[in-house]
């Protein structure tokens, strides 16, 4: 990975931090689900889920997935693509297959911020001799 790769990562990784900080901040227990996508706090779990995918994809490009939650990611994969995809493409239905096979994925929010967090360690820990010399 290069430093401008690494760079670009941590932009991004930074983008899923704000919205994970945003609903962090909101007790999900006093809303019932079918009330959860009309409110302001999914909107920050919907596109923390879609960036954390998007950072991951790229790290997997760059064959820099932080070995220590390599296999777990690998776990989930398909279900946060088709939910990456399902946020940035309209679904002709509001309760979505590839929204809820997230959701029946058992992936909860403790275990993708944790996988957030790795992956920010990560690159803020990348050396300089680890980098490699394209840029």
């Amino acid at each position: 990975m290069t430093l401008s790769e690494k760079t670009s990562a941590l932009n991004a990784w930074h983008r899923a931090e704000l919205m994970l900080k945003h609903l962090m901040q909101t007790d999900l227990s006093l809303f019932p689900f079918n009330a959860f996508q009309s409110q302001p706090f999914a909107v920050y779990a919907y596109l923390f889920h879609a960036l954390l995918y998007t950072v991951l994809d790229y790290l997997k490009e760059k064959n820099s997935i932080p070995p220590s939650i390599e296999q777990e990611v690998m776990i989930h994969w398909d279900n946060l693509r088709l939910f990456r995809n399902a946020v940035f493409h309209i679904q002709d239905d509001i309760y979505s297959p590839k929204t809820l096979a997230l959701a029946e994925s058992k992936l909860s929010i403790k275990t993708t911020s944790r996988i957030h967090y790795e992956i920010g360690q990560f690159l803020e820990n990348l050396s300089p001799t680890e980098l490699s010399q394209k840029d």
